[in-house]
């Protein structure tokens, strides 16, 4: 099970509510990005869980890359990273949501 959080920005007021950082679910596993272009963070997936049976399953890496123009330039983003718009250090709010 994945968990999401909001982050904030003392500096610019920007927040988003993701991961921050590596992070899986049930079928899918996640990394926190942050992209220059859009000045955004985006949880986007980083891989799929595949099942070959009930006892065997195996990770299908995928490209990290801006879920909206995948020419865009990002970096991998962790918890109290960066703000992707003033680059003032963000930090953890009290809203979180669990995902599966």
């Amino acid at each position: 099970m994945g968990a999401r959080a909001e982050f904030k920005c003392p500096g610019c007021g920007y927040s988003a509510m993701v991961s921050g950082g590596e992070d899986g679910g049930m079928e899918v596993s996640t990394t926190t990005i942050s992209c220059v272009e859009c000045q955004e963070l985006y949880d986007v997936v980083s891989g799929r869980i595949v099942f070959a049976d009930t006892a065997d399953a195996t990770l299908n890496p995928e490209t990290i890359r801006c879920h909206k123009d995948a020419e865009h330039q990002i970096r991998e983003w962790q918890a109290n990273g960066p703000c992707p718009r003033c680059q003032t250090q963000m930090n953890r709010g009290e809203d979180y949501v669990l995902w599966d």
